[in-house]
């Protein structure tokens, strides 16, 4: 389980430029930082690793001309001091709409809701596009824009707990 903090991200040219800045236009982000106490940091870097990969083969799905294209947040991690105590977090853009979480871990799709044939089209790619050594499944945000997936490989090493 994890907390989400919204968040600005600017870029800084100098200090002048920090101390300056007009916060309305900077980029909204997510930090996301895990409830349990002594989360390794190792974790933060699995999930935006997780992240990447699924970027990487949405690039190779677009590739193939889909009428939908897929896409997955960029994703990265910051490491705050506070109180004499680091924090980690995993951080992306924000996205504003609604949230809809196509599939699961389990296979399970989301019959209830919203209706989409692209994310699902997207899990059953990467499982083709790996020669069946990983599937990206837990397919979940905004429109064509997607964040958190899971990865579940044939080994069942290298992608977290769940895989």
């Amino acid at each position: 389980m994890r907390e989400c903090y919204r968040m600005k991200k600017m870029s800084q040219v100098n200090a002048n430029f920090f101390f300056n800045m007009n916060w309305e236009h900077c980029n909204n982000y997510v930090a996301k930082r895990y409830i349990k106490a002594g989360t390794a940091v190792d974790i933060y870097f699995a999930d935006v690793k997780m992240q990447m990969v699924a970027k990487r083969l949405s690039k190779m799905y677009n590739r193939k001309l889909p009428p939908k294209h897929v896409d997955f947040l960029h994703a990265f991690v910051i490491e705050l001091q506070r109180d004499g105590q680091t924090m980690h977090f995993a951080v992306e853009m924000f996205v504003d709409g609604t949230y809809i979480k196509h599939n699961n871990n389990a296979g399970n799709l989301d019959f209830d809701g919203q209706h989409r044939a692209t994310p699902h089209a997207f899990s059953r790619f990467t499982f083709e596009a790996t020669a069946g050594k990983t599937m990206i499944v837990d397919i979940q945000g905004v429109d064509t824009i997607y964040t958190d997936p899971q990865i579940h490989s044939s080994d069942g090493q290298g992608y977290g707990d769940g895989n």
